[in-house]
C-alpha cells in the first residue's frame, strides 16, 4: 500500500544524515511529551470528574519544588537541542579537512575586467560545489565563473 512512500527525499549530501537525525530527534521529544500531555489530561478528568458540578476545588498553594521541576526540564531539554544543533550547525560551516581532497582549481573573473582571481579548492565530502566560492567581494559582485573540473 506504501510502496514507494517516503518521509524524506534521497539524501543529496554527505551531511544529511545529521540533519535528519535532529529533525527526527526534535520531532520525537515533541510527540513523546505531547502524548504525555494528553494521557496525563484524559486520565486526570476522568478520574476526578463530577458529575454535579457541586464540587469547589481547595485554594493552590505554591510548591518550590513542583515549579523548579517544571521550569529545569524543559530548559535542560532545550539546552540539549540547542547543543546538538549547533555540533550540526557546526559541521556543516567546517571547510573540509585537506587530507585525501581532489585539488580542484577554480578561476573567477569580473564581467568586462582583465583581473582575475585564482584559487585551488579541495573538496574532501561535499557532493555540490558552488562555482566562485573564493571570496566575498568577488561574489558580490556580477562575474564570469569558469570551473575546470578534474
Amino acid at each position: 500500500m506504501f510502496s514507494g512512500f517516503s518521509l524524506f527525499p534521497p539524501q543529496a549530501a554527505s551531511l544529511a544524515p545529521e540533519i535528519d537525525n535532529l529533525y527526527l530527534g526534535v520531532v520525537t521529544i515533541t510527540a513523546f511529551f505531547a502524548v504525555v500531555v494528553v494521557v496525563c489530561i484524559t486520565y486526570f478528568a476522568i478520574k476526578y470528574r463530577d458529575p454535579t458540578g457541586d464540587k469547589v476545588g481547595a485554594p493552590i498553594t505554591g510548591s518550590v519544588p513542583l515549579e523548579l521541576g517544571w521550569s529545569l526540564i524543559p530548559f535542560v531539554i532545550s539546552i540539549g537541542i540547542f547543543v546538538w544543533a549547533s555540533v550540526v550547525f557546526f559541521h556543516i560551516v567546517r571547510a573540509p579537512d585537506q587530507m585525501g581532497a581532489d585539488p580542484i582549481p577554480i578561476e573567477c573573473q569580473q564581467a568586462g575586467s582583465q583581473a582575475s582571481t585564482k584559487s585551488v579548492l579541495r573538496i574532501a565530502t561535499f557532493d555540490f560545489i558552488p562555482c566562485c566560492g573564493v571570496g566575498s567581494a568577488i561574489l558580490q559582485q556580477e562575474e564570469n565563473c569558469i570551473e575546470r573540473t578534474r
